[in-house]
């Protein structure tokens, strides 16, 4: 839901964030045309198609992470395979989400999601974050470290699936 991301962007532009935007799209020249009108060229970097190492050491050094998914039904039951990998890297999670992302994140004490194409409460959400105690991110980014050992890790799954299939069997 990028054209929503950049109108937090927009709300935003006083603030002292800096964007990173990692990858291309079908809509990078659209989206970097919306940029320049806005005149946010200054709040965004775009970094396009890089390495793997080059993205994980910009996820690393970021503060916070942001995933997002457009508003369509659809998307409601799915959990990108992206807020996994974020989990993983220990960082808070900004979302602009519906469904069971949403409620992954708000309930479990992740970060701070609200729904999809909400821009307005993506920018109320993303400055609580900024403005939070270090502490407090933190406790956030352990909470997704120990989120992610108690549900995604690859033992842990197998075992489930074989404690549903004699359950079942």
């Amino acid at each position: 839901d990028i054209f929503s991301v950049i109108k937090t962007i927009n709300i935003l532009k006083k603030e002292k964030i800096l964007w990173n935007f990692i990858g291309t799209g079908s809509e990078l020249y659209n989206v970097k045309k919306k940029v320049r009108n806005l005149k946010l060229d200054n709040k965004i970097k775009f970094y396009g198609k890089v390495t793997s190492n080059k993205a994980a050491s910009l996820l690393n050094n970021a503060d916070i992470l942001l995933v997002s998914l457009v508003k369509k039904k659809i998307f409601s039951y799915t959990v990108p395979g992206k807020l996994q990998n974020y989990l993983g890297l220990g960082k808070p999670i900004a979302g602009m989400i519906d469904g069971e992302a949403n409620r992954i994140i708000n309930h479990n004490n992740l970060g701070l999601a609200c729904g999809a194409s909400d821009y307005k409460r993506l920018a109320k959400k993303i400055l609580k974050l900024k403005k939070m105690s270090i502490k407090k991110r933190k406790s956030l980014s352990k909470n997704c470290i120990n989120y992610v050992k108690q549900n995604f890790l690859k033992h842990k799954l197998l075992n489930q699936l074989r404690y549903e299939y004699v359950e079942k069997t």
